[in-house]
């Protein structure tokens, strides 16, 4: 049986991420909360980057 995997494509300003995820059985956290978290980090930096 195939695990469930997730893939979709965010873009934010003008960085498009492509996400691809499988599931781990060990997970603290779900594949949802861990690519919205780097997405933020990211955008973050991205902020920061266009603000100086």
């Amino acid at each position: 049986m195939k695990e469930k995997e997730t893939c979709f494509v965010e873009k934010i300003g003008g960085t498009t991420f492509i996400v691809n995820a499988l599931p781990s059985e060990s997970a603290k956290r779900t594949q949802e909360e861990v690519v919205k978290a780097l997405i933020e980090k990211e955008a973050m930096a991205l902020e920061v980057e266009t603000a100086a």
